[in-house]
């Protein structure tokens, strides 16, 4: 993995810096395709792929890097739990759509894109996103058990408080606190100097 965390990379693609943003787009987008394929589970085989949604999200979102405000010194969490959410209410609308229409619903089309994503950006998400095809971090979130997989994606890229992943989940805030914490171990133990390493361990 290339040196500097991802927040450090992160302000450099605010400031044009495309190597930046290349990276930025490549330690954080294994994590947005788990959490795309889990939340579009349901979905499988009906053309919602999880690869166009989480290009769908980048698009969305990458105008706006610059509005993030770091959380106690850091930018990792604030970026996490914005694509987090983009991605969880575009997986949401994806399957209440399907649900009414009893059919495949199409991603956003051009005119909904923002026009104001440069074409090079656009090039760097289709790049990203298509060659990653499930690599070492997808995989090892993978072979999590569903549970741990859900407290993870909740927790780790969703940012969504202890208190609430509990009352999600039906389990005490403790019971979620030692389940990310072991499987986030896991998943540091699995695939050293990875993103892992930047997600919260606390609360």
């Amino acid at each position: 993995m290339t040196h500097g965390t991802t927040s450090h990379h992160l302000r450099g693609a605010v400031a044009g810096d495309m190597a930046a943003l290349d990276e930025l787009v490549r330690r954080v987008t294994p994590l947005l395709l788990s959490a795309a394929s889990y939340r579009l589970r349901s979905l499988a085989g009906r053309g919602c792929e999880p690869m166009d949604v989480v290009q769908d999200v980048w698009i969305r979102t990458l105008p706006r890097l610059g509005q993030l405000r770091e959380r106690d010194g850091r930018l990792t969490p604030v970026l996490l739990a914005w694509l987090g959410t983009t991605l969880r209410r575009r997986a949401r609308d994806l399957l209440e759509t399907a649900l009414r229409r009893h059919r495949t619903v199409p991603l956003a089309d051009g005119d909904d894109v923002l026009p104001e994503v440069p074409e090079a950006t656009r090039g760097v998400v289709s790049r990203v996103v298509y060659a990653e095809n499930h690599g070492l971090v997808s995989n090892a979130i993978a072979a999590l058990s569903e549970a741990d997989r859900e407290i993870v994606l909740l927790r780790g890229v969703e940012q969504v408080p202890v208190a609430e992943v509990a009352t999600l989940l039906g389990i005490s805030p403790s019971a979620v606190k030692m389940r990310y914490l072991r499987a986030l171990q896991h998943l540091r133990d699995e695939v050293p100097r990875s993103i892992f390493d930047e997600l919260d361990d606390t609360d």
